[in-house]
């Protein structure tokens, strides 16, 4: 008697199976188990499909497929999904700070910074920058913060702060002046110091403050030179230091035209005499045009002799 077995044999198949990327990999070691039952004995059990259990399964989703077919040809067939995700965002290296001095003249510096690097496990779609400001451009005295963000293949993202300084390393720039300064009658004269013997003053960032060590006023005990000293201050700290000469002349005689001046008439000319004050070296006149004093180097002595007419301004 033959008798024929009908019932099919079963595998214990298993559920899909999610897991996420090893560390560091972009794939993730995945073990399952897929059972049978035969009433009649194998004759085969094998994976047509996917990877086997324990094996390295990429970052995705791998179909598996077993099929069963017992020793009376009866099969039965298997599927699930084995699927990794990646969930490890990239990893920028290390991001130093970039120091750079300020361009000459200049507030502010070309900087021709590097793009910061990144890694990931499964590797790097896009380094984007979203803040700050690009590669060459003009970056002011400061900090400037640029803002990276590293996007992997699976839309995974980082951010990295990239920071800019620029130093403002310029002193300022002046000319000291010397001067000679004459005592009138009062036996006193004054200088605005900043204003008369400070010349070209100027800063790439601006001038602060300028400060003065010295007199602004002299009297006959400061006949001779006198030092005044000068620190030109810039926004940043920055200083120059720089001095003039004073000097003061204490004994020149002082000259004045008599009130009224002495006025001769002779063969159509007018005279002007004045009085002197004091022992004399050398005397002349000078003459007022438009403003401006003009010396008449001819007329050395203390009687000027004029053609009639009208004639104004005359020391």
């Amino acid at each position: 008697t033959l008798i024929l077995s009908t019932e099919l044999p079963s595998i214990i198949c298993i559920d899909n199976i999610i897991q996420e990327s090893d560390p560091d990999q972009c794939s993730a070691v995945v073990t399952y188990n897929v059972g049978s039952t035969v009433s009649c004995g194998i004759a085969s059990f094998e994976q047509t499909n996917g990877l086997p259990s324990g094996a390295s399964f990429p970052v995705g989703t791998t179909q598996n497929t077993w099929v069963l077919i017992d020793s009376l040809g009866n099969q039965q067939n298997c599927s699930f999904l084995v699927t990794v995700l990646d969930r490890t965002p990239p990893v920028f290296s290390q991001v130093d700070s970039v120091i750079v001095p300020s361009d000459p003249g200049l507030c502010s510096a070309s900087v021709l910074f590097d793009v910061p690097q990144a890694t990931d496990n499964c590797g790097i779609d896009a380094v984007l920058q979203i803040g700050g400001k690009a590669r060459g451009a003009n970056f002011p005295v400061g900090i400037t913060e640029n803002i990276f963000i590293g996007i992997d293949r699976y839309g995974n993202l980082d951010t990295a702060i990239q920071v800019i300084v620029v130093l403002d390393e310029e002193a300022p720039q002046a000319v000291a002046q010397d001067t000679t300064l004459y005592l009138g009658p009062i036996g006193m004269v004054g200088v605005d110091p900043v204003m008369h013997l400070l010349a070209g003053m100027d800063d790439n960032c601006g001038i602060d403050t300028v400060l003065v060590e010295g007199r602004s006023t002299f009297t006959c005990e400061h006949a001779g030179e006198n030092i005044i000293s000068f620190t030109v201050r810039d926004v940043h700290g920055n200083e120059l230091s720089l001095s003039s000469k004073v000097t003061v002349i204490a004994d020149t005689p002082y000259i004045q035209l008599q009130t009224p001046p002495s006025l001769v008439c002779a063969e159509g000319k007018v005279t002007l005499t004045a009085s002197v004050e004091g022992d004399i070296i050398s005397a002349f006149w000078q003459k007022d045009h438009n403003g401006g004093w003009s010396t008449l180097e001819e007329e050395t002595d203390l009687v000027l002799s004029l053609d009639s007419g009208m004639h104004e301004g005359f020391q």
